[in-house]
């Protein structure tokens, strides 16, 4: 039994496979429809391997539609077109580069949204500025550096066609980390809470203190 079902599940997918590249090499618009799964997975692999090499090499554009939106609310910028957004990118990428000796990117979380339509990629930008490398000659280190890295997340995400081409792309703000946040939070409660509650030995000490005086 579980040899027949995993010969109809290879059919299935042979079939949709095949389904997917014809809908790509025909002449046929289907970019009014809504994407297949299996195009939103394409593009989730390529995202991934993709990204990590953003400011190490020219990244893949080619499963953006010619035509491409790009929102950067980041800067509060509208970009049109896969050229445009092309040379965007290459020139915050080279500027990012001689601001900053050390600078890598990582894809932190991809993930497809069938619903939508949509690819939902979750980035972060890990740094070494030349401020604080020369205030810190530790950081000259290269393994002191990768765990004393700064850093900032930023949020996209891609809406896909159905002839599987993002033809919108929005790049929302970056923000920090929550579990970060709370951390930092959490470390200035005890801090607060050591300064303010007094210590039982003092207090008895006072006491006697008073009674002596008595």
């Amino acid at each position: 039994m579980s040899t027949i079902s995993r010969t109809v599940h290879l059919l299935v997918m042979g079939r949709c496979a095949r389904f997917t590249s014809l809908r790509r090499l025909s002449d046929i618009d289907y970019s009014k429809e809504k994407p297949t799964p299996w195009q939103l997975e394409h593009i989730q692999t390529r995202l991934i391997d993709t990204t990590p090499h953003f400011f190490r090499q020219r990244i893949d554009y080619t499963f953006y539609h010619r035509d491409v939106v790009l929102e950067n609310q980041i800067i509060g910028r509208t970009i049109r077109g896969r050229d445009m957004m092309m040379h965007h990118f290459g020139f915050f990428s080279v500027m990012l580069k001689m601001a900053c000796p050390h600078i890598e990117m990582e894809c932190v979380d991809c993930h497809p949204q069938i619903e939508d339509g949509t690819v939902r990629l979750r980035w972060r930008i890990k740094y070494v500025s030349w401020l604080r490398l020369a205030f810190n000659p530790l950081l000259f280190r290269f393994n002191y550096r990768l765990k004393n890295l700064s850093w900032y997340d930023g949020y996209s995400v891609l809406d896909v066609d159905g002839n599987g081409d993002v033809y919108k792309m929005t790049v929302q703000k970056s923000r920090r980390d929550e579990s970060y946040l709370l951390k930092g939070a959490e470390n200035l409660k005890k801090t607060l809470e050591k300064a303010v509650v007094p210590k039982p030995a003092s207090t008895v000490n006072s006491t006697k203190d008073e009674s002596q005086k008595r």
